[in-house]
């Protein structure tokens, strides 16, 4: 008796998966006069270890710097929210007011898409595929807060590769 035949046998009706949508992911770069910020924060348990950072860059795509931090502990959306109101103060205190902020976490875009008439800030979401240069700075340990006005070796790579290429997600 072949496969088919015994799933007709006992009555068992056939699902079949639908096929994968390809979404392609490529990270922009912000227009002119706008600095943007990628931002990420990491949770080793529920509640855990806090780690987040974030990625400055200009509209050429050119690094203006970034920052890796430990929050203490608490749960990942705890950390993606303090990370993205950390990186709009520093931003302010760096005196860009264009900013262009992108966050995996999509419960923190929509808390900070407000309106505010004093600064240009654009918030959106990006996909966790598409924001591995800031994963890769949130996994590294530090100890407090660490601000980098060089782009650390272990990013380089990860930077020219936001620069040049396409990525694609599957989803179902």
């Amino acid at each position: 008796m072949c496969d088919l035949s015994i799933f007709v046998a006992c009555a068992i009706v056939g699902r079949p998966s639908k096929a994968p949508n390809i979404i392609c992911i490529r990270w922009q770069r912000p227009p002119n006069q706008i600095i943007k910020i990628n931002v990420d924060g990491g949770v080793v348990g529920a509640p855990g270890t806090l780690t987040s950072g974030g990625v400055f860059r200009d509209n050429f795509g050119v690094f203006r710097g970034c920052f890796s931090m430990t929050h203490g502990i608490g749960f990942a959306f705890e950390v993606e929210l303090a990370t993205a109101l950390h990186a709009i103060e520093i931003a302010k205190m760096k005196g860009w007011r264009g900013l262009w902020i992108e966050c995996d976490s999509i419960y923190v875009v929509q808390m900070l898409r407000v309106t505010d008439p004093g600064r240009r800030v654009v918030v959106s979401h990006i996909y966790r595929e598409d924001n591995a240069t800031t994963d890769k700075l949130t996994r590294e340990p530090v100890h407090g807060f660490k601000w980098r006005s060089e782009s650390p070796d272990f990013l380089i790579p990860f930077l020219h590769r936001d620069n040049l290429s396409i990525f694609y997600r599957f989803s179902v």
